[in-house]
Formats: structure tokens, sequence, C-alpha cells
């Protein structure tokens, strides 16, 4: 397998796992695309690569998820070797485990951090005439990823790269932003554009609409996330069941229950940090 982690700064190198394949994204001023730009550099110049399953992670993976290069390998390597017929085609390793289960879905989440997120994205629905309504959305946690924390197998990658490829070439054409993705939105006390927002959002989306590709969540052990999550392990639990079972009433019922048990900066910690003090 190859799986690619982005570096660009030489203060990230030490972020960098041995066991990844380093790229060196040069800062640029004008960019927009950030971790999806090195993923279609990669896909177009290297198709090589793809030959085999397939990761681009950033040098944060280890600070927000605590997996080593060796750790995932080894996950997706069992998994491989039990279904040598060939089963799962994307593996997802998601960061934040907290506010996957706080938010119907992952545009709700992004409109919270990033304000105009999901009308951006309705409008890029709307123009690719794919018949989805963002507000109606409720996510399965089978397919739910942040950050592009995912590893693909080379079909999985093809339709992938195609589907994001239609979001590209219309943002790229929007050169007036009629659209909105063209946008900046706040970020880590800083303006960055919202296409990376939107796109690390993407392949959830592309997963709920194309359920013939096998997925495999990396369920990180139950007595870490009861250290994390703390009084609050029990209530977000039931609403990663709740959302998985499509019950807007019970997901209603245990965020109600959730706001009631928790103070402001509880649930703030918890929506930022994925810990609840």
């Amino acid at each position: 397998m190859n799986i690619f982690q982005i570096y660009y700064s030489s203060e990230q190198i030490s972020k960098l796992d041995p066991e990844f394949i380093p790229v060196y994204n040069a800062p640029n001023p004008q960019e927009r695309w950030f971790e999806y730009g090195v993923m279609r550099q990669l896909w177009q110049n290297h198709h090589h690569y793809f030959d085999d399953f397939v990761g681009v992670l950033s040098h944060k993976f280890y600070e927000k998820t605590g997996l080593t290069g060796k750790e995932v390998k080894a996950h997706i390597a069992k998994h491989t070797a039990q279904n040598p017929q060939g089963g799962v085609d994307v593996y997802l390793f998601d960061p934040i485990t907290a506010p996957s289960n706080l938010f119907v879905n992952q545009w709700a989440q992004g409109d919270s951090f990033h304000d105009g997120l999901s009308h951006a994205m309705q409008n890029l629905l709307g123009a690719l005439k794919i018949p989805v309504r963002l507000d109606g959305l409720i996510d399965y946690s089978d397919t739910v990823v942040y950050c592009n924390y995912w590893v693909g197998s080379p079909r999985f990658w093809q339709a992938y790269m195609a589907f994001a490829d239609e979001f590209y070439r219309l943002i790229e054409e929007d050169t007036d932003n009629q659209l909105g993705a063209r946008s900046f939105v706040a970020h880590s006390h800083s303006q960055y554009p919202m296409t990376p927002f939107i796109m690390e959002r993407l392949p959830t989306l592309f997963m709920r609409l194309n359920p013939q590709f096998k997925r495999m969540v990396y369920e990180y052990p139950e007595e870490l996330l009861k250290k994390r999550w703390g009084v609050a392990y029990d209530d977000i639990t039931a609403l990663k069941h709740a959302k998985n079972a499509q019950d807007r009433a019970a997901i209603h019922h245990h965020m109600q229950q959730l706001f009631a048990k928790l103070t402001r900066e509880q649930l703030t910690s918890l929506y930022m940090y994925n810990i609840c003090p």
C-alpha cells in the first residue's frame, strides 16, 4: 500500500511517520485546494501508485488520531488478509469521533465553524443535478470521515476521483463565485478558502451515494473513548445509534439530554477538541 503524508514546512518534518511517504506541498498564497490538490496531482501524475491501496494524510495524523503508520498498515493488512478475494474498498480513520455524533451530518457540523458551508454545497449539488438535500441528511457512522483520513482501493479511487472532479471543475469555472464555494471562511484565527472544507466532506457524501463500496471504520478502544468523553460517553453513544437508525426524534431527545447535562465549556471542548473535561 502507498500512504502519503503531506507537509509544507521544515518544522513539520519531525511529525512525519517513517511508514508513510512524505509529500512536500509548497506554500502558495493562491492555494485553494490543499489536501485535495495533492490528491489530484498524485492521481494525474503518479497513477502507478494507485494500483494498490492509497491514502493521502496530513502531517497532523498522529496528533489527531493517536495512530502510527505501523498500526494503520497492520489494521488494513489484517482485514485484507481476512478477505483475500477482495472485500473492503475504503478504510476510515475518523479523527473527531465526538463531533461526528453531535451533529446530524457533516454539513451542519461545518456550518457551526464555517458559516455558509452547507449553502455553498447545496448550490454545487443543484448545479451538478445531484438530488441531495443537506438539511434532511442524517449521516451513518460507517461513512463519516474528516480530514481526508482514509485509505482506498484502486476501484474506490477511480470512482471517487471522477466524482470529486465534477466539483473541482465546477468551482474552478465559477470565477465570479456565484455558487459561493470560492468564499473565505474563518479557521484557526485566520481566513481560509471554503473549498478544502467542502472537499474533506465529499468522501462521506460519495459513500452515502455509492453503497456498493464496502467501508470499514477504525473503532477506537472503548476505554479510550470513555476517558475522552467522560460523562458524555453514554449520550454520545446513544446519538450514534440514533443516527444509524435514522431516527430524528431520538437524535433530538439525546441531544437535549446532553445539553442539560453538560456546561457550555464542556460542550465547546467536545465540539472543538473531542474531549469532555
